[in-house]
């Protein structure tokens, strides 16, 4: 007998594996979970993220009334009460700048200042909308696009002039339900602004033709290796006139009782597009009243009938599939460094802008 047979207790037989053979069944069940494991896992994670996505989109548009599962707030100034006023920042030059998440946050962005002015319109407890601006303008349809979500609201809005609320700011602040200006606010400069750029006096030094070829007479308009002709030049002023008209046009609706009619707007003084100082736009009756950001809030709070309503700055959640989509590159446009403006802003050439024109030279 071997070891193995007389340590054996009595009565129980004892399995003797012959030599030379392992057991591996233990390891191969080890590897086959293994197998197994890896391969679920990934399911079990796409099935976890959609699912996640789905709790975080449904009902979107009742939870978007919902003051604290949708909506992060700021409170600004306290009071009690459950309706609020909500604060929008108009800041900078105003235009649509493709910024993603990694990008610098712009007070003067109209896809961030539309998106606020829609989650206000779907906030219930908003008795009133403080417009803070401080803008020298910007694009022809962004400004649009933010009047346009403005006339929309169903509670009154105030405007807080800063130092500067001109051109496409005063666009905008003029469909207010009362204008609070700041006696050496910068506003008014009512008009269009279009601006090109011609180096052709350049090329020839440097020895340069461009060749072009072209569908039409006007395809290049905004060349800047020639002299505009004296058609391109009468078409392209004919497009400003008719943007200024349209802006006339919306200054006479918000200011109805003292400029009833575009022809009005005009034949006033400022019509030549001059900026005009808070003391002189009062004189004007381009705003209500001389203040600041306080007698804002008090006249926010008397037309919104909330005498105790908290001030408050909101914004919104941004969902899964939005945050990857952000992360997109911007798309690139040929733009031109302003002398007095900061690297980022830069404007697009031939875009039409209700824009300062100092802000130009």
């Amino acid at each position: 007998m071997d070891e193995q047979e007389n340590n054996a207790p009595m009565g129980r037989p004892v399995i003797i594996q012959p030599a030379g053979r392992k057991n591996h069944t233990g390891f191969l069940g080890g590897c086959l979970c293994g197998c197994l494991l890896s391969l679920l896992l990934p399911v079990m994670l796409c099935f976890m993220a959609v699912g996640s996505c789905s709790l975080l989109t449904k009902d979107s548009a009742s939870l978007m009334a919902s003051r604290k599962s949708s909506l992060d707030e700021k409170v600004l100034r306290p009071g009690t009460g459950d309706r609020r006023i909500a604060v929008v920042p108009i800041a900078g030059i105003i235009g649509h700048f493709n910024s993603n998440i990694f990008a610098e946050t712009r007070n003067g962005d109209a896809d961030r200042i539309l998106k606020e002015l829609r989650q206000i319109a779907e906030t219930p407890d908003v008795c009133a909308v403080i417009l803070d601006v401080n803008t020298p303008g910007g694009e022809v349809v962004a400004s649009d696009e933010i009047r346009t979500a403005l006339d929309k609201l169903s509670v009154p809005v105030v405007t807080c002039m800063h130092s500067m609320a001109a051109s496409g700011g005063y666009y905008i602040a003029s469909g207010s339900d009362w204008i609070v200006a700041n006696p050496m606010t910068l506003t008014g400069s009512i008009g269009v602004i279009m601006n090109g750029m011609e180096y052709h006096g350049l090329l020839d030094k440097l020895g340069v033709k461009p060749v072009v070829y072209k569908s039409g007479a006007f395809k290049d308009i905004l060349s800047g290796s020639r002299e505009a002709t004296e058609a391109e030049s009468a078409y392209l002023n004919q497009m400003v006139q008719a943007d200024f008209t349209h802006f006339c046009q919306v200054v006479s609706e918000g200011r109805k009782a003292w400029y009833p009619t575009v022809d009005a707007v005009k034949a006033a003084e400022f019509g030549d597009g001059r900026p005009l100082s808070g003391e002189d736009a009062l004189k004007a009756n381009l705003v209500d009243a001389l203040g600041d950001f306080e007698d804002a809030v008090a006249k926010a709070r008397e037309l919104g009938n909330c005498p105790n309503a908290p001030v408050v700055r909101l914004g919104g959640n941004t969902r899964f599939a939005e945050f990857f989509l952000d992360m997109c590159a911007p798309r690139q446009a040929p733009k031109v460094q302003i002398d007095g403006l900061s690297p980022s802003q830069v404007l697009p050439l031939g875009n039409r802008f209700y824009l300062m024109p100092e802000a130009l030279h």
